[in-house]
Formats: C-alpha cells, structure tokens, sequence
C-alpha cells in the first residue's frame, strides 16, 4: 500500500528542514546570518512545484493556513460560536452538523472573556453534546497575549512551538494588539506580525471581531470597525447578526472569499436550555442576511434603470420591478438617502395626463 500524501503543514516542515541541513552542510554550523537563497522561488521552480490537495480545515469556510474574521455586534453569540467551531475541528466532527472538518488541535487565546465564562459556556456545550474530555483544544485565557511585538507575542509563539496548534483563534482581536486600529499602517503592523506567525507555525488565524453600529448603506462586510487593512488581511470575513424576529436565531454571512466562492448566507439556532445547563447550536439552512438597507441595492438599480431608459427612468414603480420589492419599500428607502444627500429627486412629466412622477438620482453619480 503506498504512503498517503504529505499534508501541507508536513510539506512545509519538511522543506525548513531541508533547509537547515543545507545551511548547516554549507556553513558548518547553524549560528549566524541566516542564508536567506532558499527563501524564494524561482519562476521555473514555481512552474514545477507539485503541492499536495489542500485539506480545508472546515469545508467551504476555512482553509490551510489562512486568516479569517468573524464580525459581530457584542453579545450575538460570536463566543458561542468560535467554541463550537474549535470543538468541531478538534473532534474531526462536522461543525454546526452541516460542514465537515479536518482534525487539528485548537488553541483558543481569550483576552476577553473571564475563566468562568469559558468553563461555563464548554460544560455547557459538552452536556449537550460529549465529544470527550480528551479534544486537542486548548485555552490561554488572559495571559495578556498580543499579536503585534514584544515579549507579549513571544509567549504566543512560545504556546504554539510547545502545542503545535492548526488553527488559532483570538477572542477578540481589538484585546490582541496595542495599536490605533483607525490607522492603516499599525494595523499592517499587527496583521505583519500575524503573518509571520501563520508562516512560521504553519497555521491558521480567526480572530472575533465588534462591529459598527449599522448605517444607511452599510453591508455586513463594510461593519467592521476601524482600517480597511482588516479586510484586506483577511482570506474569508463572515458577519454574525440576530435574527431581526429572534435573537436566538443567528444569520452568518460569508462577505469575502479569497480563494473560492462564498457561501450563501444561512441560519443557525442558538439552543440555550438553562434549565438542563445545555447550549447546542444547529445548522437551520439557507437564510436572508439582516442587511441594515437596500440603499446599495438601490443606487446599483438607478445606474441600470438611467442606463436602459434614460435619465428619467429610475422612479419608485422601475427600481421596485428592478429590486423585486413593493414601490413602497423602495420609496421608504430611496427617501433615507435624499435624506442622507446620496441621491437627489426631482418631479418629470410622466407622458399621461396624471400627476408627474418622482425620479431619483446618485449625486455625483447621474447617467
């Protein structure tokens, strides 16, 4: 029977020791400046260089060796959440009961909440489903851990020399790091500093994340406080909210996808017995994301409205048929963002003998 396929952790382990026999053959020794000739690949190199198939970590929302951001407002069930995702990867059991995983060890690093928290929401968790008290899932809890420099980031990478963990998970990223996260350039710094961890460690990052109040043409993605570096950072986003009927019932929406497509939204119910002191949460399905507007929806439909018929062509009654939606619906919100100085209205003769219409258009942005 021949040898199953190096993972890409084993791959890349295999090739940093290779490289430091090879240093050490060239130098005689392994002290000193370090040859920096392997650390980059030619073109030829690159044209040749066969990988093993990548082994997401959850299918379909967490790959090998990538960072993601988990959004939400405080208090939704984001540490429900992460909890339930790094029992699931620690087990080899599908999370939410819906994705498959790949068993890793886990390392949870919680700067936020308190030990009892943690201890109550994992007993909780375990008498509603047992997975064993033996899960290669660990908990640095208020240890004063930082991801961005000094002796505080050391004892993190120190934690992940020592367990080897696959996936690291940050509860939450603003508790993590010291730096101003309004400033482009220190939060480059703090996601430099992770970089250098997923690379040396060969693992990957999901840290939490509070989101901003919501606005009048915000999408989830666009809710994450502070520098847009966030984003950029990020292999996949995804933004938790509350059902707007149900607070108990989660809508998770995958914003961004850097290596494959993203997910459609869908549901999960947060199952909170205080009565048994169980906690279970179970994939619902297919869900409409809480998006706080159809302001986006609406400027795209007044562009391709004026673009097929004319300037005059985006009133309530075509961008409701554009939208699906009700003209009403679509009026309430084209009339928040008069409001708000992004479109502008004005009265048209309608071409019948009624009254004129209303048409919309986007400051700044008119066909």
């Amino acid at each position: 029977m021949s040898e199953p396929a190096p993972t890409l952790r084993e791959l890349v382990a295999q090739l940093r020791d290779l490289d430091a026999r090879m240093f050490v053959a060239q130098n005689g020794h392994a002290n000193g400046a370090h040859d920096t000739s392997s650390d980059v690949l030619s073109y030829g190199d690159v044209l040749d260089m066969e990988l093993p198939p990548e082994r997401p970590i959850i299918a379909g929302l967490l790959g090998e060796d990538t960072g993601a951001i988990i959004g939400g407002a405080p208090n939704v069930g984001k540490s429900w959440l992460t909890l339930a995702m790094a029992r699931a990867i620690a087990s080899g059991t599908p999370f939410l009961g819906e994705f498959p995983t790949t068993q890793h060890t886990v390392l949870i690093v919680d700067e936020e909440s308190h030990l009892r928290g943690i201890i109550g929401r994992a007993r909780m968790m375990e008498r509603a489903v047992s997975l064993g008290r033996d899960l290669p899932l660990l908990f640095a809890v208020g240890l004063g851990i930082r991801v961005d420099a000094g002796t505080a980031v050391s004892r993190l990478d120190a934690l992940m020399t020592k367990y080897q963990p696959s996936l690291v998970i940050a509860d939450s990223l603003t508790r993590v790091h010291t730096a101003n996260e309004n400033s482009a350039s220190e939060m480059a710094r703090v996601f430099l500093s992770v970089k250098d961890l997923m690379r040396k460690h060969s693992c990957a990052f999901v840290f939490t994340d509070h989101t901003r109040k919501k606005g009048l043409i915000n999408d989830p993605e666009e809710t994450l406080r502070g520098s847009t570096e966030k984003r950029a950072w990020a292999d996949s986003i995804f933004a938790v909210e509350s059902d707007e009927q149900d607070r108990m019932q989660l809508v998770i929406t995958h914003t961004k996808a850097r290596h494959e497509g993203r997910r459609e939204p869908f549901g999960v119910r947060l199952e909170i017995d205080q009565v048994e002191g169980t906690t279970h949460l179970r994939y619902t399905g297919a869900a409409t994301s809480n998006a706080p507007s159809k302001a986006n929806d609406i400027i795209a439909a007044i562009h391709s409205l004026q673009e097929q018929l004319g300037a005059d062509g985006a009133c309530a009654i075509t961008i409701a048929a554009w939208m699906n939606c009700s003209p009403d619906t679509a009026e309430r919100h084209a009339k928040k963002l008069v409001t708000a100085g992004i479109l502008a209205k004005r009265s048209v003769e309608s071409g019948t003998r009624g009254r004129p219409k209303t048409v919309y258009d986007v400051k700044g942005g008119m066909s």
